[in-house]
């Protein structure tokens, strides 16, 4: 689920924050076997970051759009691309030294 997508699709739609939050909750608890307290909580989290960053503009943050999905590209579905993708995320933070 990408739920930064649906933060900030919805956020653009005009939707209150607080109305964001809760479905995104909700929609969290039926999909992982977590608490409705650490649902809340992860939602507030994207909403924070969703809002402190969308309107940030450089040439970091800024691409040329390829018009092919994540899904397209075989990632986000569980899928050996999404497998892949998150193995070489995590060797790139593993060497970093970030914090996530």
């Amino acid at each position: 689920m990408d739920v930064e997508g649906y933060a900030r699709r919805s956020l653009k739609q005009g939707r209150a924050s607080q109305d964001i939050i809760s479905d995104l909750a909700d929609c969290i608890v039926e999909i992982k076997d977590v608490s409705r307290e650490y649902a809340l909580s992860f939602a507030r989290a994207v909403i924070v970051e969703v809002i402190a960053t969308k309107e940030l503009k450089n040439d970091i943050l800024m691409y040329e759009k390829s018009g092919v999905s994540m899904g397209m590209f075989g990632v986000g579905s569980r899928g050996t691309g999404d497998f892949y993708a998150h193995r070489k995320i995590a060797e790139i933070i593993g060497n970093s030294g970030a914090t996530v």
